[in-house]
């Protein structure tokens, strides 16, 4: 998925203010994995019945690095992007 994208429809849906994506992972089953994440997280969170964490940069990294998968390099997927326009 376009993370651009997935920005613009987070922000439609409930998260109060625009963000910055530090990192995310390309996975398969991402359903799965996002529950995982939410578990290790689980005692951090904002609200109990919300997908909002209050923690470290650092403690949602190690969660992710629990995930199988490829991390994300904005500059690989700026490359992409560009390439698409210029076709």
């Amino acid at each position: 998925m376009n993370l651009n994208i997935r920005i613009n429809s987070l922000y439609k849906t409930g998260v109060p203010t625009k963000f910055v994506i530090r990192f995310a992972k390309a996975v398969q089953n991402c359903y799965k994995h996002e529950q995982e994440i939410h578990l290790l997280l689980d005692k951090y969170r904002f609200n109990p019945s919300r997908e909002f964490f209050k923690c470290p940069l650092q403690t949602i990294k190690s969660a992710f690095e629990n995930v199988e998968g490829v991390w994300w390099k904005p500059e690989i997927v700026k490359k992409i992007n560009r390439k698409k326009i210029s076709k």
